[in-house]
C-alpha cells in the first residue's frame, strides 16, 4: 500500500500537471495587464456591483491609482491566449493609504505594508477538469503567485480585505490569517451588501514548503514567474537538482 506521503505527492503532481497543461501564469505584459483591467471591470463592476465610478467608465477598464506601482500577476488560457485570472500586490500611495483605506479610514499603515487585492477569475471557468475545480485551481495559483513575489522582495505578510467565506477558503489552502478589524458592510451599486474584514495573511516562505500541501505547485509557479532568477529562492541543497517538473 502506498504511503500517505506518496499519495500526497501524486496529488500535488496532478494539480501541477493539470494547471500547466492548460494555463500559463506570469507577470503581465502591458497588453495583458489591460486584459486584466477589462476582466476586473466585467466581474467586479458589471456582475458584482463594486466600484460604481469604474462601472461608468466607457473604456470598460477597472483600474485605479494603485495599479501604477502594484505588482501584478495573471493566468492565461493556453488555447485561447487570453487572460482569465489576475491578482495584484499593492504598495501604499504617497498619502500612505492602501485600497482598503477607503472603507477603514483609521487603520494605521506602515510604509512597508502591502495589500493583496483584485483577485478575480473569469466566471466561465467554473467547470471541472480531471475532477479538479478549475476556478479553485486558478484561484489557488494566483494566491500562491503572491507568495512567490513576496519571497522575492522579502515580504513575510500582507493585508487583505475580504469576506469571511474567502478567508475560510484561504485557510483551507493552508494560509494563516489573522482578523485585524471588525467587519465592514459595503453597499454595492446593485444594492447588495458585502460584509468584509481586514486580515493579515502570513505568506509561505521556502523553508515552510516542505510542510505545505502546495509545495510542488508553488515551486513550478516560481519558475514560471521568474525563470531567470532561480538563485533568488532559497532552495534546500537536497532539492537543488530537482527538475522543474519533477
Amino acid at each position: 500500500m502506498r504511503s500517505t506521503e506518496h499519495v500526497k505527492r501524486g496529488q500535488q503532481k496532478l494539480v501541477c500537471d493539470e494547471f500547466f497543461d492548460n494555463f500559463d501564469i506570469k507577470i503581465p505584459e502591458p497588453e495583458e495587464l489591460e486584459e486584466a483591467f477589462k476582466l476586473r471591470h466585467k466581474v467586479f463592476c458589471q456582475q458584482l456591483g463594486y466600484f460604481a465610478q469604474a462601472e461608468r467608465n466607457f473604456s470598460n477598464l477597472e483600474n485605479d491609482e494603485f495599479d501604477h506601482t502594484a505588482m501584478h500577476c495573471v493566468v492565461l488560457d493556453k488555447k485561447l491566449n487570453k487572460v482569465i485570472g489576475c491578482i495584484r500586490l499593492v504598495n501604499p500611495n504617497p498619502s500612505n493609504k492602501l485600497p482598503f483605506s477607503e472603507y477603514i479610514t483609521d487603520y494605521p499603515i506602515a510604509k512597508t505594508d502591502k495589500e493583496i487585492s483584485r483577485l478575480v477569475v473569469c466566471p466561465k471557468y467554473r467547470n471541472r477538469l480531471s475532477d479538479l475545480n478549475i476556478q479553485v485551481l486558478i484561484f489557488n495559483a494566483l494566491f500562491l503567485s503572491v507568495n512567490v513575489i513576496a519571497e522575492k522582495i522579502g515580504l513575510n505578510s500582507a493585508l487583505i480585505f475580504i469576506e469571511r467565506k474567502m478567508a475560510r477558503a484561504l485557510k483551507q489552502f493552508g494560509f494563516r490569517l489573522t482578523e485585524m478589524t471588525d467587519s465592514v458592510e459595503l453597499t454595492l451599486s446593485n444594492n447588495k451588501v458585502s460584509s468584509r474584514c481586514l486580515y493579515k495573511v502570513d505568506l509561505i516562505q521556502s523553508e515552510e514548503l516542505r510542510h505545505n500541501r502546495s509545495k510542488s505547485f508553488i515551486k513550478q509557479i516560481k519558475y514560471a514567474l521568474y525563470p531567470e532568477y532561480h538563485h533568488y529562492f532559497r532552495v534546500p541543497k537536497q532539492e537543488q537538482n530537482i527538475s522543474v517538473f519533477g
